[in-house]
């Protein structure tokens, strides 16, 4: 009975700690939106203001081209589309077909601290066709057909890879001193 009861509190510990669940290609993927979300609370090291780690952010995304699509300098929140290249294996065995993985950066800034949100991951194939849709569907909308399953795993493989880089090159130009995960609530 004790073996038993400590199970269940084990399982219910884990099940309350668990914020979001990570697919089979290690995105990671919100409980609440069941849609990838790369998020986190940053510390910046300097203490910087606001204002000042909102220009940060807004330099970051004209430097890597990205369309803003919201500017709140008042209130600190800046959000903007990005994109990458992506080749995969297409329907043609040993042909591969390239598209673009598009997704939404938003970030939020207060005195001495930002969070940041990379969400809406959708793949569009190039030449307007062979669009795979949200990355958080289990097979492409184009279907099998048009953009097999290993194309799939492979696209959102290089989008884990990518997103690892998009988050270093973000904290860098934030705080360039250097900063620290907040483990506390926005």
């Amino acid at each position: 009975m004790k073996k038993r009861s400590a199970l269940i509190a084990l399982l219910a510990l884990f099940t309350c700690t668990v914020g979001k669940a990570q697919t089979a290609e290690g995105l990671p993927v919100s409980n609440e939106t069941q849609k990838i979300l790369y998020t986190e609370v940053v510390k910046v090291i300097d203490n910087s203001n606001k204002s000042l780690i909102y220009d940060r952010a807004f330099s970051w995304a004209q430097n890597n081209k990205y369309k803003i699509t919201q500017m709140d300098k008042e209130n600190g929140v800046l959000t903007c589309e990005g994109f990458f290249p992506v080749t995969y294996p297409g329907p043609r065995v040993g042909m591969n077909d390239n598209g673009l993985v598009k997704f939404t950066v938003t970030v939020n800034a207060k005195d001495g601290r930002y969070k940041y949100d990379i969400t809406n991951f959708k793949h569009e194939g190039g030449k307007g066709k062979g669009n795979g849709g949200a990355l958080e569907l289990k097979s492409a909308e184009c279907g099998k057909f048009v953009l097999p399953d290993g194309g799939w795993a492979k696209i959102k493989k290089d989008t884990a890879a990518k997103m690892k880089e998009v988050i270093n090159d973000l904290q860098l130009s934030i705080s360039p001193q250097g900063e620290a995960p907040v483990k506390s609530d926005w």
